[in-house]
């Protein structure tokens, strides 16, 4: 889910809870907001240059997402 604001985008994104994510992704320089434990997601608050520096981490967080998502 994105959520777009004047400077950044906060993107959630639902996977199970992981050290190993967290730790990337604040090593990465994208602020990690919190995890939402009801709804099992992510929150990141991602601003234009996170795009462009971090390309890949962010792929790959999206495509974790999208192959543990359920099929319809």
């Amino acid at each position: 889910i994105f959520y777009p604001r004047k400077q950044h985008v906060i993107v959630e994104l639902k996977m199970a809870r992981s050290e190993e994510l967290r730790s990337r992704v604040e090593d990465s320089g994208i602020e990690m907001l919190d995890y939402d434990a009801v709804n099992g997601r992510f929150r990141l608050k991602v601003s234009p240059g996170d795009v462009e520096k971090n390309r890949q981490l962010l792929s790959e967080l999206i495509r974790v997402c999208t192959d543990a998502a359920p099929e319809e």
